[in-house]
């Protein structure tokens, strides 16, 4: 299934199926590599990825729209007040949302 249980389901068989006490040292096969590949093992990679991501690509974008700013204004303190006014209200909902949803209220 799609959801955080799911994600830890397949964090649980990846572990399980690192681990050395399942293999067998009778087996004619010797270290065979197993790979776990399912639609939710799928998500949960993209997931990862994209959380660990997020950090870099927001500074990249709030970077590249400030020097963008400074060379049509021609001026710093208005980059800064713009990306300021549109990057704190959007940090404030998405922690409120963030707050809400978790179960903290």
């Amino acid at each position: 299934t799609m959801s955080w249980q799911g994600f830890g389901l397949v964090e649980a068989l990846r572990a399980s199926l690192r681990s050395p006490g399942i293999r067998n040292e009778s087996d004619p096969c010797g270290d065979v590599s197993v790979w776990e590949l399912s639609e939710t093992g799928v998500w949960r990679d993209f997931v990862a990825c994209s959380i660990g991501a997020m950090p870099s690509a927001l500074a990249l974008a709030v970077s590249v729209s400030w020097c963008i700013l400074v060379m049509a204004f021609g001026s710093c303190i208005v980059a800064t007040k713009l990306v300021g006014t549109v990057v704190v209200p959007l940090v404030w909902v998405f922690g409120t949302a963030f707050w809400w949803f978790r179960g903290a209220h």
